[in-house]
């Protein structure tokens, strides 16, 4: 799960940056409405698999090391996949553009 999908699943708008204890929150209480024990017994399969998801997420957010691909310290939450492409293109513009100088 990538970190956007992540954060959205928890209720964080896209591209926020929230802080550990921010999302240790959302997950209490999104764990706390969708938790399989609180929900009506027809419920209960897509109360399961929420709970999974909002599980998946929390554990991706809160240590990113389970992906190994994600950045710790000033980048917060922002995967090294999302970022290397941006380098990239940004690269071959300025490449592109030095050829016309």
């Amino acid at each position: 799960m990538r970190s956007r999908e992540a954060m959205e699943l928890l209720g964080f708008p896209p591209y926020s940056r929230p802080s550990p204890s921010e999302v240790k929150a959302a997950y209490r209480r999104m764990v706390m409405e969708s938790h399989p024990d609180r929900v009506p017994t027809h419920q209960k399969p897509q109360a399961e698999s929420r709970f999974k998801q909002i599980s998946e997420a929390y554990s991706c957010l809160k240590d990113g090391r389970k992906s190994g691909n994600r950045m710790e310290g000033n980048f917060g939450f922002m995967y090294v996949c999302e970022l290397v492409p941006r380098i990239l293109q940004l690269l071959r513009w300025i490449m592109h553009q030095m050829q016309f100088m």
